[in-house]
């Protein structure tokens, strides 16, 4: 028997923020979708338990799998400033794609609050439904087919990221939702640089090395748009291989996505925890927040005291600390002077700040490094002090140990090789390629010391030049490396200096 759980209004849901409970009960009209949108709602009140949130955007939506008379439901809550609004898009765009043979999740009903203060949508719940996978090739052809039919019916949606994708166990078609991201075209319906932007942006949202298996999402979209040549203007049964304006239109939208994610690391949301005040900055990740978390943050000298020293440098000093039953890698950015304090306040984006961004735009790219847990920034109001870096503890292995030890395996050579090609396909550069700046963990090679990284390709090939460098020259492992890298297409001459 289910236990009791509280009874929230929705002027108590709004206020509640994050911090809503495990399970809760709303009370709601339940009608249809066309009574729900009138000033007062109609129809019988109904208790929705909510056993999940799915989403949340605190004081304004809510995605929850509830339980109505007895049955799940997805359900889909706009309340605050704009609810009729949002619900109105919502609703237009579920429509839309229904209308468009899209696989969508179906309606399955509206709610209300008696005076009007918030509706939301009741659709059919997908038992055992996942987000789309970045590595599921079917499955991305599947979404690729969908998306040509939205398009091809003169409509297209905004919001085209994997977990708007849900794939349910056996054969089907994934299902789009999030009616709200769905926006009728001008044009009717969307001509092909339209139509190139948005799979782009769907194939963006997927880790650079799944850039290898673009045709067969290609072939999907154009197939079921009747595009062959490469104009996409001759209908055939084998459409033409992938264009080259999608491949640079790819790395446009992925270097879009990584800028917005760069951003959001920054400011308190739903993957990320800040705090701010005249003394401190504190960010963190939501998901690794734990009391033993905040204990170390809370005196983090002290934990330092009891750690291991990996590095002891005047800029930095590296110790690795214990974490509950595990460790963790703090990192120290140390003022060495009034000079070097002035210089981290007057710049834009200083080392620890870069530091723990991109090592969350690594993680969100799948590429391997020690991700940060948290940063925290010692302040006196505006000006920045010394700042403390936690991040996962990978290990003590390098990659120029464990070729020195054991030589250069074919494995780690084409680890090597995929994580360079990653970095190309993304935009970004590291700034300083040290073999021990790569650490073994296991069959993983991960990437660290973000200090410098920048989402400017333009110091590709002075990455690869420094890497090849921790190599004597004429050495095997040198000769690998540059020979692997030339046929990969990396942009660095065999004897490890940078093209002129």
């Amino acid at each position: 028997m289910n236990a009791p759980a509280p009874r929230l209004t929705v002027t108590e849901l709004a206020r509640a923020g994050r911090h809503l409970p495990p399970t809760f009960e709303l009370a709601l009209a339940v009608t249809t979708p066309a009574a729900a949108d009138r000033r007062r709602a109609d129809g019988p009140t109904s208790v929705l338990r909510c056993e999940a949130v799915l989403r949340l955007l605190p004081g304004r939506r809510l995605v929850a799998r509830v339980r109505v008379d007895g049955r799940l439901r997805a359900l889909k809550l706009f309340f605050g400033p704009g609810a009729r609004r949002y619900f109105r898009r919502e609703r237009r765009g579920c429509e839309a794609m229904r209308a468009a043979g899209v696989a969508t999740p179906a309606l399955a009903g509206a709610v209300a609050d008696t005076d009007g203060s918030a509706r939301g949508l009741l659709f059919d719940w997908i038992e055992d439904a996942t987000p789309l996978s970045p590595f599921d090739q079917a499955g991305l052809a599947s979404a690729a087919a969908e998306l040509a039919r939205l398009h091809a019916s003169g409509w297209r949606h905004g919001d085209l990221h994997l977990d708007n994708f849900l794939v349910a166990p056996g054969p089907g078609r994934p299902q789009l939702i999030d009616g709200d991201g769905v926006r009728r075209d001008r044009a009717g319906e969307v001509a092909r640089a339209a139509a190139i932007d948005d799979l782009a942006t769907l194939c963006a949202q997927r880790p650079p090395r799944a850039d290898d298996d673009l045709d067969g999402i290609w072939r999907a979209y154009a197939g079921a748009r009747g595009w062959a040549d490469a104009d996409g203007a001759a209908p055939a049964a084998v459409p033409a291989a992938v264009p080259a304006v999608l491949l640079e239109r790819l790395g446009r939208q992925r270097r879009a996505r990584l800028e917005r994610y760069l951003r959001k690391t920054q400011r308190d949301c739903s993957e990320f925890r800040v705090e701010r005040s005249w003394r401190h900055c504190l960010l963190a990740v939501r998901a690794c927040w734990r009391d033993e978390l905040a204990a170390l943050l809370r005196d983090p000298e002290a934990a330092m005291a009891a750690g291991e020293v990996v590095k002891a440098g005047n800029s930095a000093t590296v110790v690795r600390v214990a974490l509950g039953a595990s460790s963790c890698i703090v990192k120290r950015y140390n003022l060495k002077n009034a000079g070097q304090a002035l210089r981290r306040n007057l710049r834009g984006m200083p080392r620890f700040r870069r530091a723990w961004a991109f090592g969350q735009g690594l993680h969100l790219l799948e590429v391997a490094t020690a991700r940060p847990l948290a940063l925290l920034e010692r302040r006196a109001g505006p000006w920045r002090g010394v700042a403390y870096l936690v991040m996962e503890d990978v290990g003590r292995h390098d990659l120029a140990g464990e070729i020195a030890a054991a030589g250069l395996t074919d494995e780690r050579l084409a680890q090597v090789v995929a994580l360079f090609t990653d970095l190309g396909r993304a935009g970004l550069t590291h700034g300083d390629t040290k073999a021990t700046n790569l650490l073994v963990d296991g069959a993983a090679l991960r990437l660290v010391d973000l200090d410098a990284m920048a989402l400017d390709d333009r110091g590709r090939a002075a990455d690869l030049a420094r890497f090849l460098e921790n190599f004597e020259a004429g050495s095997a492992p040198r000769r690998r490396f540059a020979e692997a890298f030339a046929a990969a297409g990396l942009t660095a001459s065999a004897d490890g200096a940078a093209p002129s």
